[in-house]
């Protein structure tokens, strides 16, 4: 599979969706990721965070996205 900035599109809009429908700002949902309070995100956590909005990506994807 190939990544393009048309599938990053795709994402930031599934991402984006899941944000308006339950009524999320993005500082609410970096908080929502950042499990730990690092003020980073960390892969494990990206990785539950999108798990959690229902965008399951394989590790792969998920560095690439990154």
């Amino acid at each position: 599979m190939q990544y393009t900035s048309q599938w990053e599109r795709r994402l930031f809009k599934r991402i984006g969706n899941y944000l308006m429908k339950n009524n999320k700002n993005i500082n609410e949902c970096f908080d929502l990721i950042d499990t730990d309070n690092s003020q980073t995100i960390s892969f494990d956590e990206l990785k539950c965070a999108l798990n959690r909005f229902q965008l399951s990506l394989s590790d792969k994807q998920l560095k690439v996205f990154l």
